[in-house]
């Protein structure tokens, strides 16, 4: 598996960011589990393009911006090791566009934030499973 997070793993389209947080849309499926929020859709059909994700951290939450950069950097870090979850069922069974959103209140320990995100990934490959 391939650990690196190149920038075309990076969702930066403002077109694709409105399609996955538009409002009753078929399209997209979400899960929580604190301290995160996930919103994700998969491609309508397969595609070589690697899963894009969005990491969101609320400025009225945390006001500093070391604070969110902070949580950010823990969040990424813990995506990249652990993306080969919902990459093991092949090609066509994986999401293309994920957004992260922390909703938790306090800046989490890394190993914290790690364990929620294999639960998370793993909830969303189940999901492909079905």
């Amino acid at each position: 598996m391939n650990y690196k997070f190149p920038k075309a793993e990076r969702l930066n389209s403002k077109k694709i960011i409105n399609q996955l947080f538009e409002k009753g849309s078929e399209k997209t499926n979400s899960v929580f589990l604190y301290p995160f929020r996930v919103v994700y859709q998969s491609a309508p059909k397969p595609s070589e393009n690697p899963t894009a994700i969005l990491i969101s951290i609320s400025k009225r939450s945390f006001k500093k911006a070391v604070d969110r950069n902070l949580i950010k950097r823990r969040m990424k870090e813990a995506y990249r090791l652990n993306k080969s979850i919902i990459h093991e069922n092949g090609a066509a069974a994986f999401p293309s566009n994920i957004a992260f959103m922390y909703v938790g209140k306090e800046i989490l320990p890394y190993a914290l934030i790690e364990s929620k995100m294999k639960i998370v990934l793993q909830k969303i490959a189940d999901h492909y499973l079905k």
